[in-house]
């Protein structure tokens, strides 16, 4: 759960910087609000091809994105 915690964590803050509300982040990614909110709330963790589209957004690598969630879980 922790991870999950941390992920949702490094996801609001990809799309808080950016300056997108959960509506226009989710419409970016394709995946519906309830998504978005679920995720940064850690209640669900993303599929695959859903984390490589948040990754796209945000401008983040993958590896660079999963780095800086296992670093902020330190």
């Amino acid at each position: 759960m922790v991870l999950l915690n941390k992920l949702g964590d490094a996801m609001r803050k990809g799309r808080k910087e950016r300056g997108l509300t959960q509506e226009k982040f989710a419409e970016m990614c394709g995946i519906s609000i309830r998504e978005v909110s679920n995720i940064e709330n850690g209640r669900t963790e993303p599929k695959f091809g859903t984390l490589i589209s948040i990754c796209q957004v945000c401008n983040i690598g993958i590896e660079e994105f999963i780095t800086q969630t296992n670093e902020e879980e330190k």
